[in-house]
């Protein structure tokens, strides 16, 4: 993620919410919110680093953009992004509001912004919702069109028949909330088994995760072939942590198989998925996030505990990380203006051949002045198909610059 002061690499978030189990006791079933309104139109979404955020209203007030996030089980909000309307700690808000889909008595747990465990609310306005708020539902997900669906949705043109999948929710019973009490979590984990370069591994189903993560034993059994890797900073509901980061030869669902995702370790994953194992109860190898999921319109019917996967016709949505222009960005955020100069260049690629050194002012990208320009959105304008290239307005010149390949398989 970019911060005030840097951008340490390409963007890179994990936001599963993973409760620890505090104890062996079994899950019990909590009692859904109830009801009303509209179900199955589109919710437009903002897609950032492969994950959704959608527009959620408490209280009948508009509310800021919430991540949506199959990993999480319970809602986990900003309180002062709703301006109070969301308690702080564990508490329940009156309504709360989904698109055209209204609950009521929707338990939260509100977190502040100057509070002690509010690690995770930095990286959106919001916050998180998750299975307390909508696992009576179906839920989709639309890479391709950036929109949520709460209910079965209609199905946009340009898709191919699914891939169908059954699907149980796993884990559950008492759970330690972010301020060290312990609550009841219902079952709300969808855990798969996916194939990984042939080896079958244990993963959790996560649109909250923009990578495959992956336990650093696996990873590194993985990367023992001695394939290229990179350094990465990612951004988990625990803070910040760096990562590793190499690119997948092919990930498959049954007979759903995606060619070239990236993956990511290190040590704040493997803490998160130790805590995710003893809520389970059996091992788990990681999460499977934005690389592979955005091939597919992805349909998790919870009410009817199946996944469907419908692959999308074309892939031109698809946004890779690591096809990009060669170099990273340093943004310094001002009062009125953000400026932009390059903090690292990649070696090898044309940025390097061209001259471009640490250091440049970055003006403008492809004619866009960047002062007004988000560091996310500004690190985006470099990212296209291998081959492409952008333009870009140095101090004193400009230079037009090929989109390559960083993370070759």
């Amino acid at each position: 993620m970019i911060s005030d002061l840097a951008r340490i690499g390409p963007a890179a978030a994990i936001f599963a919410v993973l409760a620890a189990v505090a104890g062996c006791s079994s899950p019990s079933e909590a009692i859904p919110p109830l009801w009303l309104g509209e179900q199955g139109d589109p919710l437009p979404a903002t897609l950032q680093g492969g994950v959704f955020s959608v527009q959620v209203d408490v209280n009948g007030q508009p509310g800021p953009q919430v991540l949506v996030d199959t990993g999480a089980p319970f809602a986990r909000l900003n309180v002062e992004a709703f301006g109070g309307a969301v308690p702080l700690g564990k508490g329940i808000v009156p309504s709360m509001s989904l698109g055209g889909t209204i609950l009521w008595k929707v338990p939260t747990y509100g977190v502040s912004s100057g509070g002690s465990d509010a690690a995770s609310i930095d990286v959106q306005d919001g916050g998180i919702v998750g299975f307390s708020v909508f696992g009576q539902f179906p839920m989709s997900f639309n890479y391709r069109d950036a929109s949520v669906v709460v209910g079965d949705p209609v199905l946009p043109s340009g898709l191919l028949d699914p891939f169908v999948f059954p699907m149980s929710l796993e884990g559950g019973g008492p759970g330690l909330l972010p301020d060290g009490s312990v609550t009841q979590l219902a079952p709300s984990r969808i855990i798969l088994t996916a194939t990984i370069e042939g080896t079958p591994r244990i993963l959790l189903l996560d649109t909250g995760a923009s990578s495959v993560a992956l336990r650093s034993d696996v990873f590194q059994a993985i990367a023992s072939d001695g394939r290229p890797q990179t350094k990465s900073a990612v951004q988990l509901v625990t803070g910040g942590t760096n990562t590793d980061v190499l690119r997948l030869a092919n990930v498959s669902v049954g007979s759903a198989e995606v060619s070239g995702p990236l993956a990511v370790a290190g040590t704040g994953i493997d803490d998160l998925l130790v805590g995710l194992t003893t809520e389970v109860g059996h091992q788990v190898d990681g999460l499977l996030g934005a690389p592979f999921l955005q091939h597919f319109f992805v349909t998790v019917d919870y009410p009817k505990r199946r996944l469907l996967l419908h692959p999308y016709t074309t892939e031109t949505h698809i946004i890779d990380e690591f096809h990009r222009v060669g170099i990273l960005l340093r943004a310094l955020v001002g009062a009125t203006t953000t400026n932009y100069s390059v903090l690292s260049v990649f070696s090898g690629t044309d940025a390097e051949r061209q001259g471009v050194r640490v250091g440049q002012s970055v003006l403008a990208i492809d004619g866009v002045p960047l002062g007004n320009v988000s560091p996310n959105d500004a690190d985006r304008m470099l990212l296209g198909p291998v081959g492409s290239t952008h333009t870009l307005q140095f101090a004193n010149r400009t230079l037009t610059l090929l989109v390559e390949e960083l993370l070759p398989p």
